[in-house]
């Protein structure tokens, strides 16, 4: 795995684009966030927003177009749950490891999906 990790080319702004909704992305920023998953390297707390900022660079996300605070509130106060992306994240996940387990395939990384 790290061979796989060491030999993948570093990318640049632009390269990447997020497309699921603004509110799916202040989801995945909250739950990195709370989970302490993510360090910064010099030791020094990771604030929420500061994460958002680095990832809205890395998918290339318009810094205009977020207001963290009232999408998070807006997520809170959704009827049809409060993790409505992280569960379809789960879902995705879930099936392809179905799809691994039956057909015995040991590396994802080598397989190309259409």
């Amino acid at each position: 795995m790290d061979d796989f990790i060491d030999s993948m080319p570093l990318y640049s702004k632009n390269q990447f684009e997020w497309k699921a909704t603004p509110t799916d992305f202040i989801e995945l920023v909250t739950a990195l966030h709370e989970s302490g998953i993510i360090k910064r390297i010099d030791g020094e707390k990771l604030t929420r927003k500061e994460l958002a900022n680095n990832l809205m660079q890395f998918f290339n996300i318009e810094n205009t177009i977020l207001n963290l605070e009232k999408l998070l509130s807006s997520r809170t106060n959704n009827k049809r749950g409060l993790t409505l992306f992280l569960n379809k994240l789960e879902q995705a996940f879930s099936a392809l490891m179905r799809i691994l387990l039956t057909s015995h395939i040991t590396n994802i990384f080598s397989i190309t999906f259409v």
